[in-house]
């Protein structure tokens, strides 16, 4: 938590107060998950992971895993993945790579890595397809349904923009990154401190709050680091720019 006292900045830590005269917030950000689409997973008994709870030790090992005698727990065989980034490319052709012919890996997404040049984004379509995923692209996860014959239950299945469904036993968001989980834990509005959930911490070329000009940012949590320049790197080099901002003398800072 964060509390204002005149120019000097109180920390709640464990119950414990800590003040400074100038803090850096470097809080970083977490994978963003839709909120409606991850309602409906869950209502569907439908497992959702991101890349992060993905790479946690063991949890491919879980995933692949053949379930042991009398364990009802049923390993997916239709994976989906809702995003066309870097992330969903990698994530996905190495749950196809791992995962052998009895899974089924599907990609939901406007465009694979729109950011990049047309040849390489065709590039990557048919190096994905070779790998055995398949593509949806120009389509949007709206909902995932539970259907069925009459008889018996077919399964669920993520329903697409377009009304077309696909099977689905576990889906991955991987829709890019959010800094709100972390700031929205520190209270920042006690302090005076303005930020959005999708750009953090409201700073300025000096990476510096325009509201709190005691407080600075770095990394993902900060309004001044462009969307497509939030990686580790960016975030070690504006992390120093903003310790060197509010330490050293005015003439002596520069933009990050």
């Amino acid at each position: 938590e964060a509390a204002s006292n005149s120019n000097i900045e109180d920390m709640s830590i464990h119950n414990r107060t800590v003040s400074s005269r100038k803090i850096l917030i470097a809080t970083g950000a977490s994978p963003a998950v839709p909120e409606t689409l991850s309602r409906a997973a869950f209502d569907a008994g439908v497992p959702y992971y991101t890349y992060r709870s993905l790479l946690r030790p063991n949890s491919l090992e879980s995933l692949f895993s053949t379930p042991a005698d009398g364990d009802q727990t049923k390993t997916p065989q239709n994976i989906v993945l809702v995003g066309g980034g870097a992330t969903a490319c990698e994530l996905g052709q190495t749950i196809s790579r791992l995962g052998g012919d009895d899974l089924n890996v599907s990609i939901v997404a406007h465009a694979l890595i729109p950011a990049e040049d047309v040849t390489l984004q065709h590039a990557a379509t048919k190096v994905l397809e070779t790998d055995g995923c398949n593509i949806h692209l120009g389509s949007r996860a709206v909902d995932v349904v539970t259907r069925s014959d009459g008889n018996s239950a077919i399964g669920p299945r993520l329903l697409l923009n377009d009304n077309t469904t696909i099977p689905v036993d576990c889906l991955f968001f991987c829709i890019g990154r959010t800094p709100e989980s972390s700031l929205s834990s520190l209270q920042l509005n006690r302090a005076g401190v303005a930020w959005t959930p999708d750009r953090g911490v409201t700073v300025n070329s000096y990476l510096r709050s325009k509201t709190a000009r005691h407080i600075y940012a770095s990394g993902d949590c900060a309004s001044a680091v462009p969307y497509r320049d939030r990686r580790a790197i960016h975030a070690g080099w504006t992390g120093f720019n903003a310790v060197r901002n509010a330490l050293l003398p005015w003439f002596l800072r520069s933009p990050a």
